[in-house]
């Protein structure tokens, strides 16, 4: 959520270390990535509803969580 609302000229270079890169692409994309970086994990792909994917995992992780407490401290009914 934080990269998304970054500015654009504020965004970080994403993607994966310079040895990987060297390892398995050819020379011509690396130094393309290198030179150009790439800030395509701030990029919002999927919406629904006017919030982003990591918008909704966080709000799903908080409901769960929060159920999660309500069921193991309620009191129980015996």
């Amino acid at each position: 959520m934080w990269l998304q609302n970054l500015p654009a000229d504020e965004v970080p270079e994403c993607g994966p270390g310079l040895n990987y890169m060297l390892e398995n692409f050819p020379l011509s994309e690396v130094l393309s990535t290198v030179f150009y970086g790439s800030g395509s994990c701030a990029e919002v792909i999927w919406s629904f509803a006017g919030l982003s994917m990591p918008m909704w995992t966080l709000a799903w992780y908080i409901g769960l969580g929060l159920a999660t407490l309500w069921f193991v401290y309620r009191p129980s009914k015996h």
